[in-house]
């Protein structure tokens, strides 16, 4: 009866009442509804309010609507192109044969027409669009007169451009060429270039003639088509000076520092007021009087007097000093000195004399051993003397010398002595003094080895038995083992072989291992015995020995298992004690004497059954030690067993099934006998009390139709107690529309049913893109890139006439991509003809805009960026970051390569036009052996030289320092690019250079064409290189410098060509110049310059860097006139120009090379470099023109480049070349020392320049990376990298770290910069 209640209420339709009461829900179907709970087809279970929408055209969820979102908008594609005809609609929930999911396309008969279609000038709309050929119409303008522009009057519209038209309508007369937009106006009455103007550009030019002298000024000109007033005609007489009538064209020159004849020369010797000045040929300060010539300032080598005797000889003078030689050795006292042109009698020239009272005391005397300098050398006593001593090589230091290697010297040098009789002089303990040892080698130096009386020779003993024991009594001592004895002398019996300490000892009575004792308990053959401690009579078998016969306390039995206790042995009783008493290997046995009684416990709850007994030492498995178990066979039964609700009295209190059972069911109140009880009101009890049910799920105990089983309504009521109220199980929810972009409109397709609106749900369906806010029907149309529809009418950008944020579009005429503002249009997509940046600064020309490439030289602004087409490393100051590629040197088995030591250029030799540049690191390669890498240009980026370089030469001789100097060039006139290498290393340091021919391949300094060897060791020979040719005769001429010959005084060497085969240095060369002194360093730098007095024949430079001539180490260059045939020594009796360094430590001559023709008068000329010291040399670079002759000083350069900087090194090398196109050649100049916080530079002088500057004046200055000692500045090169017939700039830093290396060269391009 109570459950029929409940079903009767759970069917009970609460909202419709009639006067008969509530009617049943009536489901036929089974589905779980019914009519009234919204079931539209009661037949069909699949068929209700929350049945999912199938697409089968029936409205499986009953919301009146069939197949609601599961359909889709199908159109035929007839032709297969993948769009469909848009009039053949087909709405169906899948895709009908030929149908798709697009439409769009206008001729669904033909598969290439369609939106995605290329639109083809055919009168056709092959993309859609609705225009027919759109996009690919153009206009066209007839050009009658063929001058490249167009009449704008007649305009022709067409696919292909017609016959005699252009795509311009610059023309303003298409009957005359000379007319037109791009024509320049010319004085002719005509408007030329179409602007409404005549003659607006003139292009008579005429000169100011302000002194009317009838001159005119360059620089005051106007363009005029008519004769301005006081004005001449450009071309006549020009006037340099249009203030002074006195100054200008067919003037007289005068003394005065102006150009009076405006021949752009001041003061020429011709002069009217030049004074007469006289050669001084020797550079003494006297003029010859056979020879002078008039000028203005003095020119130089000469002087303003007449008084010299002998202009072809410096040392003869007024002022010539001749000096007192009593002693009459040809050698004079320098405190005793005449002045005359003349020698008086009794003088000589030299002033050398040391001693004017001794004759065998002067320059060049025989040295002997006396302690007197005999030579004046500033030596005493050296090695030359006539009566010097043998020493030999004591390399051992044992006393005792090689008689192979000896020196002679008055004094005993170090590690030389009197005596050659040692024998080996690598090991001091093998001389004549030694004592003899058994070492197989003549210690003692007496012919013999390992004699018997060596100090460790052997004692050996007999063995007369052979048992390899000897007899201590009988001996002989050897180094060798004699036959019959042995080392040993331990035989105890050398009789019997049997005894000896090598054999085993057994009981026997005999001492058979000869140790003095017998029979002891290491006998082979002892028997094992037990220690008895308890005296058992059985023993532990831990503890035994070993003997003959048994010790007192063993015995023979081991199988006491307790030695320390009597009681315990294998003939005990047993106890229960937890030992094993009878020794059995058990321990308390059931046998025992005194075991325990124990009850079996078969339902194992730890209470036995007192009629089943066992007997043990130890508890037994399954039995206890109580006996009141009431029931063995029930586990849960037993005093104090929990109470469990099965009819039992499990904890034998009398009880059954009391409240407090263990599994006991906990019952809640059901107040309203729906079925489903109060989780707040319970009991526990074994069985259901009356009111009370096991289900606590009520959710309102007080309402019989609110509970789990009941149907959820949107009512505000958790009808179905699943913890939501009004949940998605609703029977009357509402459709809420995804709005994704939160604008408050949703989309139609992305719905759900709720009570509510969810979160981010709407109850509007009309958004056409749910992604973007701000597209909505209540949105604002503005112009965008994807052509969106924000306002959501269907219509987009400029189809719509409400759009707004229009573009503003600027006339491109020369389609370029970049317009002018001359006119402009506004739409939100680009007209065509139009651009959207006004930026061009030419749009009659295609080729000017702000993205092109400004091109050098041409005078137009290619770049828009309002210059002129300048070239070069225009900007004041630039850093490393600016390279457009960075070499690093890869330190390639040595601790630091030295990459960037030297950078050259190499001409083209792979025919692309571009340098090929040369980049040497001398420590390459592992031991100082040095590598020099080439890349063909053009190259950019970052890399590295060991992986990266098209070419590798590399030296192969440890310490060979390959690619000391290097010279590049084309040698033998084949148009490819050679290479002259030195490498002073080589040889031990005899040096060598070698030539490469190109085009020139990976390989080592053995591949070489030809080399060229230093005569003697330490020559340094390859310091300086270079090539040209001297004397004319088409062939190349080498020039080498060797400057450590003779104690560093150096030595050059020139050879001529044809050189076929290799030459060696002092055997082969055609000429040779000498140092002066020791430490000159004559030839660390040479170079062939070319020709500088133009008798055309190239010249040669040499430097002797550290010549204290003017100062110490001052340095001095010699300047030899090409054929150069005569050898000399060094000095300015043997040069025709010699430049001395003025200052001490300049180094002067520490680079040389040609300056081409740097002031353009016909002669070329040359620099020179002076660093200074390493640590505090400030550095200059001189320039000279040519020709150059007489005694100079390197500061009187034409061009005098310096710093003032103190560490600066300014003078490491330079390099000249016109950048910046300008006719001009420029300088730049290297510097690695620190300057301003950064370590080196190059710096860089436009030409025209002269005079003396300090090297901060430069107009482009490069600094170097701020790392300490990167030597930025170390090597320079220009050449043409790129093939843009620009130079570029090569930088060496040959100590730099900052790009991951051991040095580094960088690349500066000399365009766009």
């Amino acid at each position: 009866m109570f459950l029929l209640l409940l079903s009767l209420l759970a069917c009970k339709d609460r909202n419709a009442v009639t006067d008969s009461g509530d009617l049943e829900r009536i489901d036929n179907d089974a589905d779980g509804f019914s009519e009234a709970d919204g079931d539209c087809n009661d037949g069909e279970p699949n068929i209700h309010p929350d049945a999912g929408e199938g697409c089968d055209y029936l409205d499986n969820d009953c919301d009146g609507l069939i197949d609601e979102g599961l359909t889709v908008e199908w159109f035929l594609d007839a032709d297969r192109d993948e769009y469909g005809n848009p009039e053949t609609l087909a709405v169906s929930c899948e895709q009908p044969t030929n149908y798709i999911g697009r439409g769009g396309d206008c001729d669904d008969q033909d598969e290439t027409v369609h939106p995605d279609a290329e639109e083809l000038c055919d009168g056709l709309d092959q993309d859609c669009d609705g225009v027919a050929d759109n996009g690919v119409i153009e206009t066209w303008w007839p050009d009658m007169d063929q001058d490249g522009t167009g009449d704008p009057e007649n305009p022709i519209e067409s696919c292909e451009q017609p016959d005699d038209t252009v795509d311009n309508d610059f023309d303003c007369d298409d009957t005359r060429a000379d007319i037109n937009e791009l024509a320049a106006d010319v004085c002719d009455g005509v408007d030329n270039d179409c602007d409404g103007e005549l003659d607006e550009d003139p292009d008579l030019l005429w000169y100011a003639d302000t002194d009317s002298d009838g001159a005119g000024d360059a620089e005051a000109s106007v363009l005029s088509c008519d004769a301005p007033t006081g004005y001449v005609e450009a071309g006549e007489a020009f006037d340099c000076d249009d203030s002074s009538s006195e100054v200008g064209a067919g003037a007289e020159e005068v003394c005065d520092g102006v150009d009076n004849d405006c021949d752009d020369v001041a003061d020429e010797p011709e002069a009217i007021d030049a004074a007469t000045w006289y050669s001084d040929a020797d550079g003494d300060g006297y003029g010859d009087p056979s020879s002078s010539q008039p000028a203005c300032d003095q020119p130089s080598g000469t002087v303003d007097n007449a008084s010299d005797c002998d202009d072809a000889d410096s040392g003869l003078s007024p002022e010539t000093l001749w000096y007192a030689d009593v002693d009459g050795d040809g050698y004079g006292d320098p405190s005793v000195a005449t002045a005359s042109c003349t020698q008086p009698t009794g003088t000589v020239a030299d002033s050398s004399d040391m001693d004017d009272s001794d004759n065998t005391t002067y320059p060049g005397a025989t040295e002997v051993c006396d302690g007197v300098d005999n030579d004046g050398d500033g030596d005493v006593d050296e090695n030359d003397a006539a009566d010097v001593s043998t020493w030999y090589l004591d390399f051992d230091s044992d006393g005792y010398g090689r008689s192979a290697t000896s020196v002679q010297a008055c004094d005993q040098p170090t590690g030389y002595v009197a005596d050659s009789t040692d024998c080996v002089d690598t090991d001091a303990d093998v001389n004549p003094g030694e004592l003899e040892l058994c070492d197989g080698q003549d210690t003692d130096c007496d012919g013999d080895v390992d004699e018997d009386d060596a100090a460790d020779a052997d004692t050996w003993y007999v063995d007369a038995d052979s048992d390899g024991y000897g007899w201590v009594s009988t001996t002989t001592t050897s180094c060798a083992q004699p036959s019959g004895y042995v080392a040993d002398a331990t035989d105890c019996d050398d009789t019997n072989g049997a005894l000896n300490p090598g054999e085993p000892e057994i009981c026997d009575t005999l001492d058979n291992d000869c140790d003095g004792s017998t029979d002891e308990s290491d006998a082979t053959d002892a028997t094992t015995w037990y220690l008895d401690s308890d005296t058992d009579g059985y023993g532990r078998s831990s503890t035994s020995t070993l003997s003959c016969s048994a010790p007192s306390g063993y015995v023979a039995l081991d199988t006491d298992c307790d030695d320390a206790d009597i009681s315990i042995n294998p003939a005990a009783t047993e106890y229960c004690d937890a030992v094993d008493n009878d020794c059995d290997g058990e321990i308390d046995e059931d046998d025992a004497a005194d075991v325990s009684t124990w009850y079996a416990d078969a339902d194992a709850d730890g209470y036995g059954d007192s009629t089943d007994t066992t007997e043990a030492c130890d508890q037994p498995t399954g039995y206890v030690s109580d006996s009141t178990d009431t029931n063995d066979a029930n586990s849960e039964t037993f005093p104090g067993a929990t109470e469990v609700c099965d009819g039992e009295d499990n904890d034998g209190d009398g009880d059954t099934d009391e409240s407090d059972a263990a599994d006991a069911v906990t019952w809640y109140a059901d107040s309203d006998s729906d079925g489903y009880g109060d989780a707040s009101t319970s009991q526990t009890a074994c069985d259901a009390p009356s009111g009370y049910v096991s289900d606590d799920t009520d959710c309102d105990d007080a309402d019989a139709i609110a509970n789990p089983g009941e149907i959820e309504y949107c009512d505000d009521v958790d009808n179905d107690c699943d913890g939501n109220v009004d949940g998605s199980d609703s029977v009357d929810l509402s459709t809420w529309y995804y709005d994704r972009d939160g604008d408050g409109y949703g989309r139609s397709d992305t719905s759900v049913d709720a009570c509510d609106a969810p979160s981010d749900y709407v109850s509007d369906a009309t958004d056409c893109d749910d992604d973007e806010a701000h597209i909505n029907p209540g949105g604002t149309e503005v112009c965008d890139d994807d052509d969106a529809d924000e306002d959501c009418d269907t219509l987009s950008d400029d189809d719509d006439s409400s759009v707004t944020g229009l573009i503003t579009w600027y006339i491109d005429a020369d389609t370029d991509g970049y317009g002018t503002s001359d006119t402009t249009t506004t739409a939100c997509e680009e007209p065509s003809g139009y651009a959207d940046v006004d930026t061009d600064c030419d749009d009659g020309e295609i080729a000017v805009n702000p993205g092109a490439t400004e091109i050098c030289g041409n005078g137009i602004d290619d770049d828009c960026d309002g210059g002129g087409g300048e070239c070069g490393l225009a900007a004041a100051e630039l850093e490393t970051s600016d390279a457009s590629l960075v070499i690093t040197g890869i330190a390639n088995g040595g601790s630091f390569s030295y990459a960037g030591e030297y950078v050259h250029f190499m001409d083209d030799g792979d025919g692309d036009g571009s340098d090929e540049l040369v980049h040497v690191s001398i420590n390459n390669g592992g031991y100082y052996r040095g590598r020099v890498y080439i890349f063909d240009g053009p190259v950019s980026g970052s890399v590295d030289d060991e992986y990266d370089a098209d070419v590798i030469v590399a030296g192969v001789a440890s310490q060979g320092r390959f690619g000391t100097d290097v010279w590049t060039g084309d040698a033998n006139g084949d148009g490819l690019g050679d290479l002259f290498v030195g490498a002073i290393g080589d040889s031990s340091y005899a040096g060598a250079a070698h030539l490469f021919f190109g085009p020139v391949a990976d390989g080592g300094e053995g591949d070489a064409d030809i080399s060229v060897y230093g005569g003697s060791s330490s020559s340094y020979l390859g310091s300086g290189v270079s090539i040209g040719d001297v004397n004319g005769d088409g062939d190349y001429d080498m020039l080498v410098g060797a400057p450590r010959v003779s104690s560093y005084a150096g030595e050059v060497y020139l050879f001529l060509g044809p050189i076929t085969a290799d030459q060696t240095a002092g055997t082969d060369d055609d000429s040779s110049w000498t140092g002066a002194a020791t430490s000159d360093y004559a030839g660390q730098e040479v170079a062939i310059v070319g020709d500088t007095d133009g008798d055309g024949n190239n010249d040669l430079l040499m430097a002797a860097i550290r010549d204290d001539d003017m100062a110490s180490d001052g340095g001095s260059i010699m300047l030899i006139l090409g054929p150069a045939s005569v050898s000399g020594s060094w000095g300015s009796g043997s040069a025709d120009a010699y430049i001395r360094g003025s200052g001490s430590n300049d180094y002067a001559g520490s680079h040389l090379d040609s300056a081409d023709d740097f002031n353009g008068d016909g002669y070329d000329d040359f620099l020179i470099g002076g660093p200074g010291s390493v640590s505090s040399g400030e550095g200059y670079v001189g320039l000279f023109y040519g020709p150059v002759t007489g005694s100079l000083r390197d500061s009187s350069a034409d061009l005098y480049l310096y710093s003032d900087t103190s560490g600066d090194n300014v003078g490491l090398d330079a390099a000249v070349g016109d950048i910046d196109l300008d006719g001009s050649l420029d300088i730049v100049v290297g510097g690695k020392g620190l300057h301003s916080g950064i370590y080196g530079h190059a710096r860089l002088f436009y030409g025209p320049v002269s005079g003396s500057l300090e090297v901060s004046d430069a107009d482009t200055i490069i600094s170097g990376p701020g790392t300490s000692q990167s030597y930025f500045g170390t090597a320079l090169a220009l050449g043409d990298s790129d093939g843009d017939g620009v130079l570029d700039l090569a930088v060496g830093a040959t100590r730099d770290t900052s790009t991951g290396g051991s040095g580094a060269t960088y690349l500066f391009l000399g365009s766009g910069m």
